[in-house]
């Protein structure tokens, strides 16, 4: 055995055709393979992202949103299509309506008084990375425990936030509940 195995080596024959387009095939296939992989995981790697950057999204606007209800005060209606509520009484007083806004796949506070109107952003166009859209949902209001009721519970603000992919896709989701620090409520 190992005397062949020297014969061969000292041959000056050289590799067969054969043998060189096998190597070549089997080559190419572990390129293919691997390039594939690595395709696969980088598909992997952006779904994550996109699915972590909207928990972080869905975070930060709940958490802003529950800070603006916090605080507010001047609260009238009881759901996100009728609810309007100043939010700060440091802020110029002209713009004394707020109100909670989906737009552009965005949740954005409008507040006005009159023809005057403005859109305040909850969290910066960069955190809406990747296609993904918030909206803000199921926000009610409850006024059965404010002042005057009786009651020694404050008045409760409800809702949840969604952030979905481009394709309108749940990514996560934050449910909330927040009681009304202030309670000179209007009724509605």
């Amino acid at each position: 055995m190992r005397k062949r195995i020297i014969e061969k080596l000292k041959s000056n024959k050289g590799i067969s055709l054969t043998e060189l387009l096998v190597t070549l095939i089997f080559c190419l296939m572990t390129f293919a393979l691997v390039c594939s992989a690595m395709q696969a995981s980088s598909r992997e790697l952006k779904r994550e992202t996109t699915v972590s950057e909207s928990k972080i999204l869905c975070s930060t606007l709940t958490i802003a949103i529950q800070d603006k209800l916090r605080y507010s005060y001047n609260i009238e209606g009881s759901s996100l299509d009728n609810l309007t509520f100043t939010y700060d009484k440091n802020k110029d007083e002209r713009f004394n309506k707020a109100q909670f806004v989906n737009k552009n796949g965005k949740i954005v506070i409008s507040v006005a008084n009159g023809s005057n109107e403005q859109m305040i952003a909850l969290a910066p166009d960069s955190a809406y990375t990747q296609g993904i859209k918030a909206e803000l949902t199921e926000l009610t209001f409850s006024a059965a425990g404010a002042a005057g009721s009786g009651s020694s519970k404050n008045a409760v603000f409800k809702g949840k936030v969604r952030v979905m992919d481009a394709a309108g896709n749940e990514l996560s989701s934050q449910s909330f509940a927040v009681e009304a620090l202030n309670s000179d409520i209007k009724a509605f």
